[in-house]
């Protein structure tokens, strides 16, 4: 998996997104930042905490 950091030309904000290795999007952030340092600590943010993230099935009701 790898993360992709690009500016969109229309608003000059700075996003991101989280790709799989058959180079589909499983996260973004959406947000969209003015400047590329914070669009880069919000990739920071999320692969120093994803192992902590919590799993909340909707199906089950409860947290897993």
């Amino acid at each position: 998996m790898y993360f992709i950091l690009f500016q969109n030309p229309k608003n000059n904000r700075w996003y991101w997104s989280l790709k799989n290795n058959e180079h589909q999007t499983i996260a973004a952030g959406v947000r969209g930042y003015a400047n590329k340092g914070d669009a880069l600590d919000s990739v920071e943010l999320v692969r120093r905490n994803a192992s902590l993230f919590s799993i909340y099935d909707k199906s089950l009701k409860k947290w897993l």
